[in-house]
């Protein structure tokens, strides 16, 4: 059997099918064939060949139709991953609420992300991010109470009642908020740990959570530097016909117990003992060493002889505090 193609008279397209052996036309000078248009086969090959192409362009479609919801799908939920990585970290406010999505289980995420931040940023304003930080990058969330040699400064403003005398509520709140905001900043910056605000005070300490071989150090420079923000807040309350601030600072160093102290439902991270008591005690020497003063720091020897030369030291001498049986070696730090 022969396939053969060709062409007849119209110029259409032709195959011809010739037998060369047949047993019925033994003998005889013939041969049987058979001839049809070529569209009987190119037919079914143009529609297997459409079908291809057709297939193919549906699953192109369905590849960009499928990168186009991974896409949209993976978009917001890298978002989410960076801003826990800002949650993690307690970058509390560069988080950027997270968008609904018409996907339920990714509007479902952003609106429980969402909601965690805020409760996480309501938590912020009274917990000492710094201090979590510190606790969270020793790998330890519950402290036990144990006993370290830490570094405590309190201070307080000299003749607060005549400073804010004629204030407001608001400017009052204004002005301690504002204070409070430069003595912080110096204590954060010096990895001090802010115990707590009491009116327009501060205690914050040094050695704890994370050891240091001298907190004394440490302390004494945020002293200092507190002395420099104040004298430079108070050139500016003077080009505004305000009065001027004036701060104490005492500084104390020794052992004391440091952890969780509290009732199960109120906990907070400090340190209590006498150590505390002595720091607090030379804060209220500096109004009987230099009642007049912008800025007294008076630090126990403890402190003074742990300190560099660098940093200028006035001796006072042996004082008697209240609450102590012997008198403290005091030295009063200066300021450049």
């Amino acid at each position: 059997m022969e396939l053969r193609a060709g062409f007849d008279n119209n110029g259409d397209k032709r195959f011809i099918i010739i037998e060369h052996e047949n047993d019925n036309l033994k003998g005889l000078p013939a041969r049987i064939g058979i001839h049809f248009p070529a569209e009987y086969l190119d037919q079914p090959l143009q529609q297997l060949l459409v079908a291809i192409v057709v297939g193919l362009v549906l699953l192109v479609c369905s590849l960009l139709g499928a990168i186009m919801l991974a896409r949209r799908i993976a978009k917001p939920i890298r978002r989410a991953a960076a801003a826990a990585t800002d949650v993690a970290d307690l970058n509390l406010e560069s988080v950027e609420p997270l968008p609904s999505s018409i996907i339920r289980e990714l509007d479902d995420l952003s609106t429980g992300f969402n909601s965690m931040v805020g409760g996480l940023k309501a938590f912020n304003r009274y917990v000492p991010r710094t201090l979590v930080q510190k606790l969270l990058s020793e790998g330890r969330a519950d402290v036990l109470p144990e006993e370290r040699e830490v570094a405590v400064l309190f201070t307080d403003i000299a003749g607060f009642t005549t400073v804010s005398e004629g204030m407001s509520a608001s400017e009052t709140a204004a002005f301690v908020n504002h204070h409070l905001s430069l003595l912080g900043a110096e204590i954060t910056r010096l990895d001090g740990t802010i115990d707590k605000y009491v009116g327009d005070s501060v205690m914050a300490f040094w050695g704890a959570p994370e050891h240091l071989d001298n907190p004394a150090d440490p302390a004494a420079r945020a002293a200092l530097a507190m002395a420099v923000a104040i004298r430079a807040d108070n050139l500016e309350r003077a080009r505004r016909n305000e009065p001027p601030v004036r701060i104490r600072i005492g500084l104390h160093m020794g052992p004391l117990i440091v952890g969780d102290i509290g009732a199960p439902g109120r906990v907070n991270y400090t340190v209590i003992g006498d150590t505390v008591n002595a720091a607090a005690r030379l804060e209220n020497l500096g109004k009987e060493i230099d009642a007049e003063a912008d800025v007294i720091i008076l630090a126990s020897g403890q402190i003074a002889r742990n300190l560099s030369s660098e940093i200028r030291q006035l001796p006072i001498g042996p004082q008697m505090v209240k609450g102590k049986s012997e008198p403290i070696d005091v030295v009063r730090l200066m300021p450049d």
